[in-house]
């Protein structure tokens, strides 16, 4: 058997000479504790032993069998029911004639299931006549490790063929180079394995795994061989004593499809944290190794609090992949015999409590041995096989050679050794019900698939096979596309209006009050206002509209906003600046400020945000990031999960901590400006009170609206919604205080005064910043005055002339009368027009 194997250190890897000396002496030493000790009965008996009874000459083979325990322990002693099988496999060669001129015998021995003792009964077999030609055993892979390193010394060089002992460690030919094994090694699990998963359509499994010598080499070879399958590993979890901490992270990664390597007492402490944890079900799979203990679920195990029944429970219906114990009973061997009439032979000479599964593989071991020594024997009929030296060198190799070779069909089906001298062996595939195994499948290995035929079906516990994961649909928390469409038409209203604005700046640039106003940064701030409402559009596109391409809309809407928003309150806030520092200079001797200077305001105001964004995306690009904002499971095999987009770098809030504080001064100062000249009315030369209080609203809705945004920005519709219409309402107020009065004021002077307007001027007073300043200049609120005053006097003048002609109409009777009229003049004033 092979639990609880452990790799042995081989001095001889590093000194083989060291440790042949060490060896040698050893042997001495054992040859003098044997000479000392045994009795002369002994003697006799082996003298008996060697003299041939049938003609025949005695061939001796070495058995090592594990029939009791070292200190009466609970280990496995299923020795004692594969010894007889070894006995059986004897007779029927020898009945056989199989090796002609030689007889075929046993040695045995009992290993205890010690490394110790199998080291000592080893060197009692090679230092004690008859000569053995080859090794059976041993039962434990712990035990075969002695044995396969020192049989496989030069000195030596005896052949060794186990018939339980599984551990990977032996496929190692540099220090077992003449080991070979007749059961299948853990490894040969692992392709079956493999097969059930594609089988499933399974990519995502776990493995748990007692984590001694014998499983971790199995699992690091089944890890090999998921990763070339493509097989996701959710967790691999080692356990020693307690199994509590692995369930935990297993039940915590959600896994449901998991492997299982360790025997009976790992099965107990494992199955009974399944139970607590719930771990199995209709949502679960294990999948074992199918040569647990039986009854294992029976045995006292003080470490856990569970009883037999609930770790049945929790074990219940898993798959397992084992050996093939015996092929199909109307198989006819290479003994003559079918495997039913073994079986019933085997049965009828050993008790039920003496069986072992192992027995077969015993068998066939024995069989491999006949065959292999028979060729050799027709290959060189001159040897003596009774009588050859230890480490022979020709006639061991030509015998390692039939060996590899082999080929027949035995108890467990058809026999054959790989390069590596396991067997290459069929696998069962088994389901656990109720207490028992019941095959469902085959792993054929020369097909490399697996038979379903002929076999009972898998039952599974729910209505189908378990999913290897929850299934989980991911849901990005998008902008409304309702929401979305309403702001993009609102958005692009906007713009057309901006168009028209941009139209009538351009048409009428060369009236006078328009041409005053600076056109040329009107328009800037028109071109300002259209890139805010497009930022709109950036601002609602998500993975719910866009499908790729989503980290450069994340760059664009930062880039997008702060150039727009750079153009527009740029240009009002050059302007802002500009009456300012004209009403700030009481002796107006300082510099003109001309629209130039206003522009280089502007186009450093845009070489900041250009720089200071390259720099941001050089060093630290915004990219798509998702968070999970909600987790809500359907069913047992379904969630749905909640995500939401952001656009964010490694270091998002300190970048716009910086702009924002950039952008906030600027405001500040802005703000300030336009306090400062707010009560300036000259319209017509730089819309002074209009553009403070666009400064203003973007100033009070800036503040607003960011720290809103940002509380928001878990709530994409509500953040969208908040953003969009700040945005839109800030540039809409904006344009309309700039350039509806221009529009209102153009209409009211093309209605009363005509094309004359550019030639009107006057000069007038301005109270501002506390002084008095006379500035030659056109004001059109005078103009319309002078203009009613014109009208009137012209009213005026038509009724004194219809009020003279009515005067003439009267009788002249008295001349002199008239000639008083004539001569006196009127003594009413003229109509004040002044």
């Amino acid at each position: 058997m092979n639990e609880g194997s452990f790799a042995l250190p081989i001095a001889c890897t590093s000194s083989f000479n060291q440790f042949k000396v060490n060896t040698t002496k050893r042997i001495f030493t054992y040859e003098i504790i044997y000479h000392t000790a045994m009795n002369h009965v002994n003697i006799i008996a082996i003298i008996i032993l060697v003299i041939p009874v049938s003609g025949k000459q005695p061939l001796f083979i070495g058995g090592f069998f594990p029939m009791s325990s070292m200190n009466n322990g609970p280990d496995w002693t299923g020795g004692n029911g594969i010894q007889p099988a070894a006995e059986i496999a004897i007779e029927h060669v020898n009945n056989r004639g199989v090796l002609r001129d030689y007889e075929l015998k046993m040695d045995w021995n009992d290993t205890k299931g010690s490394q110790g003792w199998t080291e000592h009964l080893l060197f009692k077999f090679i230092s004690t006549p008859p000569r053995k030609v080859m090794f059976l055993g041993a039962g434990y892979s712990k035990c075969s490790t002695v044995m396969a390193a020192m049989a496989g010394l030069k000195p030596w060089r005896i052949p060794q063929i186990s018939y339980s002992s599984t551990s990977p460690q032996l496929s190692d030919k540099t220090i077992y180079p003449y080991f070979y094994r007749t059961i299948p090694d853990d490894t040969s699990f692992n392709k079956p394995r493999i097969t059930l998963l594609q089988t499933y359509n399974w990519t995502n499994v776990a493995i748990l795994y007692h984590d001694v010598g014998i499983h971790r080499a199995a699992v690091e070879h089944l890890q090999e061989e998921m990763k070339k399958e493509g097989i996701h590993e959710i967790a691999v979890e080692g356990f020693r004593d307690s199994a509590s901490s692995h369930m935990a992270s297993l039940k915590k990664k959600d896994a449901r499809i998991i492997f299982g390597n360790f025997f009976g007492q790992g099965a107990r402490r494992v199955f009974c944290e399944a139970y607590k944890r719930e771990m199995y079900g209709p949502r679960y799979l294990w999948l074992l190794l199918g040569y647990i203990e039986k009854n294992w679920w029976l045995e006292k195990d003080d470490a856990i609090e569970c009883t037999a029944e609930q770790m049945l429970a929790a074990a219940n219906y898993h798959l397992a992949t084992d050996y093939l114990w015996q092929a199909r009973d109307n198989l006819k061997t290479v003994s003559g015999k079918t495997v039913k009439q073994f079986f019933q032979e085997y049965n009828s000479r050993v008790p039920v409590k003496r069986r072992d599964d192992h027995s077969s593989y015993a068998y066939d071991a024995v069989w491999a041995m006949a065959l292999a020594l028979n060729r050799t024997l027709t290959k060189m009929p001159e040897i003596r096989l009774d009588q050859l030296a230890y480490g022979q060198n020709q006639t061991i190799d030509l015998l390692i050679e039939e060996l590899d070779n082999s080929s027949f069909t035995g108890i467990t089906g058809p026999v054959a050794f790989t390069d590596k001298r396991n067997r290459a062996g069929d696998t069962r595939i088994t389901q656990f019900i109720g207490g028992k195994h019941i095959q469902v499948g085959l792993y054929v290995n020369k097909l490399k698939k697996i038979n379903w035929t002929g076999y009972n079906p898998i039952v599974w516990q729910g209505d189908s096979p378990p999913a290897d994961r929850m299934q989980r649909m991911y849901k990005i928390q998008s902008t409304s596309l309702i929401l979305y469409v309403f702001m993009i038409v609102v958005s692009s209203l906007c713009i057309i209006v901006a168009l028209f604005f941009l139209w009538f700046n351009t048409k009428h640039r060369q009236i006078r009050f328009i041409k005053m106003s600076s056109p040329n940064l009107n328009n800037v701030i028109i071109l300002g206002c259209i890139v805010n409402y497009i930022s709109v559009v950036t601002f609602g596109l998500d993975g719910g509209l866009v499908n790729t391409g989503y980290d450069v809309i994340c760059a664009s809407r930062a880039w997008v906003l702060s150039l727009g928003f750079s153009l527009a309150y740029g240009a009002m806030f050059s302007k802002t600046w500009r009456v300012h520092t004209i009403f700030t200079n009481r002796k107006l001797k300082g510099k003109i400020v001309k629209d130039h200077h206003l522009f280089a305001v502007v186009f450093a105001l845009v070489l900041i945000d250009v720089s200071y964004l390259t720099i941001w995306q050089v060093l630290d690009p915004l990219r798509r990031s998702l968070y999970i904002t909600k987790r809500d499971t359907q069913n047992l095999d379904m969630e749905v999960i909640s995500q939401i987009e952001y656009c964010e770098s490694v270091a998002t809030y300190k970048w716009l901590g910086i702009l924002f504080a950039y952008k906030g001064l600027l405001l500040l100062f802005g703000a300030f400006l336009a306090w400062e000249t707010r009560k300036v009315t000259i319209t017509a030369l730089n819309d002074s009170k209009h553009i403070g209080f666009s400064v203003y609203n973007v100033f009070v809705l800036c503040v607003v609206g960011a720290p809103m945004s940002l509380a928001l920005k878990h709530q994409p519709d509500a953040s969208f919604a908040i953003v969009s219409t700040i945005i839109i309402f800030a540039t809409s107020l904006t344009i309309g205080f700039v350039f509806i009065p221009k529009v209102t004021e153009l209409r009211k002077l093309m209605t009363v005064g005509g094309d004359t307007i550019n030639r009107v001027e006057r000069t007038f007073t301005v109270e501002s910043l506390g002084h008095q300043q006379h500035i030659s200049t056109i004001n059109t609120q005078t103009y319309r005055e002078l203009q009613e005053c014109k009208n009137l006097l012209a009213q005026k003048e038509q009724e004194i002339k219809d009020l003279r002609k009515r005067l003439n109409t009267y009788q002249p009777s008295s001349s002199s009368q008239e000639d008083h009229i004539k001569q006196e003049p009127s003594k009413t004033p003229p109509p004040n027009i002044s």
